[in-house]
């Protein structure tokens, strides 16, 4: 997870990236922002955890585009 985020980013730094994992201690999470991810979500996730998620991404995303205009 965290070294396929990073090579992303090294390529895209547009693409959004959600990370799910079964790890959620704040240190997991900072971590997975520093290596670039755009959203966490630590498992057990619900379905409406997921969509809350995506739409927030989604969100973020467009106004950051719009912001760069």
């Amino acid at each position: 997870g965290l070294e396929t985020t990073k090579s992303i980013r090294s390529h895209n730094t547009q693409i959004p990236i959600i990370i799910l994992t079964a790890h959620s201690t704040d240190r997991d999470k900072e971590e997975c922002f520093a290596f670039g991810a755009t959203e966490f979500l630590s498992k057990p996730v619900t379905k409406k955890d997921l969509q809350s998620c995506i739409e927030k991404t989604k969100y973020r995303c467009a106004v950051k585009r719009s912001n760069n205009k």
